[in-house]
């Protein structure tokens, strides 16, 4: 899970709580990794006695959090099984008004850490993201996804937050492995499943 700017990623499946995902409290047991600024090539981090909290939550438990306060697209790689669809990881991305973001990889976006499994990413200028934060969109933006999966069924589920102050917004999935555009659903949640199979064209770099 990586946070980033008010932004979780892989986000809850629901898409009513889209930030609930991992509570901000480091928990006994778990452990985090800092990315430094660019440029940075050492840090320091203080912990204070006052820090801590008294409880103690369960180390897989869902505590949800203050969300995002600029708009985001939240794209899930889901696994089908008998009880519904399992999330196996997922990737966000911010617009911020005026130049608070760059269109470019700088230390605002987190870099992608793998999976032992199943993997989606946010490609940009040959770099890996799990959160971009990009300024607002125009006409021509496209974000870039990457997937190493199996050769089973899978979904993406898309959905967004606070995407209200874009009205004119409107979006699709580019699959060129089909040659296909579907037009996604900002203001409720868009399922679309495929199946990879040997082809690397199949996955890999096969949705924009």
């Amino acid at each position: 899970v990586s946070y980033d700017n008010g932004i979780v990623a892989p986000p809850s499946p629901n898409p009513s709580y889209p930030t609930d995902a991992s509570t901000l409290v480091v928990e006994s047991g778990q452990a985090f990794m800092v990315q430094l600024s660019t440029g940075s090539t050492s840090a320091t981090m203080k912990f204070q006695e006052s820090d801590k909290v008294a409880s103690e939550a369960n180390v897989f438990g869902k505590v949800k959090q203050p969300s995002a306060l600029f708009p985001v697209i939240y794209t899930n790689l889901m696994v089908p099984t008998a009880n519904g669809l399992f999330l196996a990881d997922g990737v966000g991305t911010g617009f911020g008004f005026g130049d608070k973001f760059s269109p470019t990889v700088d230390e605002h976006d987190a870099k992608k850490l793998w999976n032992v499994d199943e993997n989606l990413t946010l490609v940009r200028n040959d770099s890996t993201l799990s959160i971009e934060l990009r300024p607002m969109p125009v006409l021509t933006d496209t974000l870039f996804y990457r997937m190493y999966l199996r050769q089973e069924p899978y979904v993406l589920q898309i959905f967004t937050q606070n995407i209200s102050g874009m009205p004119l917004m409107r979006a699709w999935v580019v699959d060129k492995y089909l040659n296909t555009q579907t037009e996604i659903n900002l203001h409720d949640t868009t399922l679309y499943s495929f199946i990879p199979n040997k082809d690397l064209n199949s996955y890999r770099d096969r949705f924009m």
